[in-house]
């Protein structure tokens, strides 16, 4: 499994990203923190497309993240191992911004250009490295960003070879799950509501169709939110990759989300509305040994009635 850094930049080599760091509104001195996770995959030597979610943190009247997509370019310096890269494309926007009294906010959504410098070098010359980035958005004047983060970043992706260095063959993966996952809804609010713990649950069916793509069917019950209660079914297109070993499973899935819309305090009961809704999400898992494995997904449920939420669940998948 292990990623010589030299060949990084290769030919169908794969990196994941982890990042922390600060942000401030361009022009502006408030400042707050910053988070994102990137996924690279090289198509040929030192160019990559990057798949991410960029988090902007908590500036004034401004609750802002979401995905992103970039082409890059990197350039290893001659003389040691560090490697510069500069990349530009597409940031979808979710912004959870100040409104009048009723409702107090809005769910704002958005395309806005987004360019980035970085930095890495190895921790070892395995796997493991460090990175520096800088975000820039771009968009209307006061709602510019920059954001400089730090973090870890890890190479995958090259099959093993056995001990007469011939390539080992790949792992053979399951093509089919059904997954029972538990926990939290969040609603995109200034005071991000929550629901109680594992009351929020989801059945999904997922089924591996290629090497790198997916799709899903799931129900969802986002819990007893007083302001956002619903139930329903969503159906997600997948771009995955899975460790040499097939141990570990990275996804990010996008699709249609229909939904019941249960009314709220003082509102009739009877009233429940059916609405679609945009959901994206994200996926760790991990192989746990026969038919099982662990799963961690975050959804994010976009809507055109200020309703947007996280589900964040966890659980057990039944592979075959």
């Amino acid at each position: 499994m292990a990623l010589a850094w030299g060949l990084a930049s290769g030919l169908g080599a794969q990196e994941a990203a982890v990042g922390l760091g600060r942000l401030h509104g361009v022009g502006h001195r408030d400042a707050t923190y910053a988070w994102s996770l990137q996924y690279f995959q090289y198509f040929k030597p030192g160019w990559a497309v990057s798949l991410g979610w960029l988090n902007e943190g908590h500036l004034e009247n401004h609750h802002r993240d979401g995905p992103h997509v970039q082409v890059w370019r990197f350039h290893r310096m001659a003389s040691n191992h560090l490697r510069l890269g500069a990349g530009v494309g597409a940031y979808r926007v979710f912004d959870t911004t100040a409104a009048g009294p009723d409702p107090a906010y809005h769910n704002d959504h958005g395309v806005r250009p987004l360019l980035s410098l970085r930095a890495d070098y190895p921790i070892t010359l395995g796997r493991w490295g460090a990175f520096a980035q800088v975000f820039r958005t771009l968009g209307p004047e006061g709602q510019q960003t920059q954001a400089a983060l730090v973090g870890i970043t890890g190479r995958f992706g090259r099959r093993e070879r056995d001990a007469e260095g011939r390539p080992r063959p790949p792992a053979e993966a399951p093509t089919q799950e059904i997954s029972f996952l538990f926990g939290r809804t969040i609603l995109n609010s200034f005071e991000s509501e929550t629901t109680r713990f594992l009351e929020p649950f989801a059945l999904e069916y997922r089924r591996q169709v290629g090497a790198h793509l997916a799709w899903s069917v799931a129900y969802t019950d986002e819990g007893g939110l007083e302001s956002a209660k619903r139930d329903g079914v969503s159906a997600l297109a997948w771009l995955t990759t899975r460790s040499s070993r097939g141990t570990w499973l990275l996804g990010l899935g996008a699709g249609p989300y229909l939904t019941r819309v249960f009314p709220g305090e003082g509102e009739d009961k009877d009233h429940v509305t059916v609405r679609t809704s945009v959901r994206y999400a994200l996926l760790l898992g991990r192989d746990l040994g026969g038919h099982w494995g662990a799963r961690l997904q975050w959804n994010r449920t976009v809507t055109r009635y200020h309703r947007d939420t996280d589900v964040l669940l966890a659980g057990l998948a039944y592979q075959w």
